[in-house]
């Protein structure tokens, strides 16, 4: 993926609250082992209406996975989600 189709896929620190990151921690309480990339897509679409396409689905969950058992944990998500708000200030 190149740098620029990166920049258009949505991202996650723009489309979700402060609440909306505490219901995704509670959530992320009760799966001890993290979510698979289908059952997370599905959680963010039927929570919060984030819908990505195919591909650009795959390419942020393989962002946030960092040890790449094909699951998402919550500290993965954190760690990406701080690192694409990061990656995208300008101070």
């Amino acid at each position: 993926m190149t740098e620029e189709a990166s920049r258009l896929i949505p991202k996650l620190y723009k489309l979700l609250s402060v609440t909306d990151i505490n219901n995704i921690r509670e959530h992320f309480q009760h799966l001890k082992d993290g979510q698979s990339y289908s059952s997370f897509r599905t959680f963010l679409a039927s929570n919060f209406g984030i819908e990505y396409s195919n591909n650009d689905f795959e390419n942020v969950c393989l962002k946030i996975d960092l040890d790449r058992d094909k699951k998402i944990k919550f500290n993965e998500f954190i760690s990406y989600f701080i690192t694409e708000y990061q990656n995208d200030d300008n101070a």
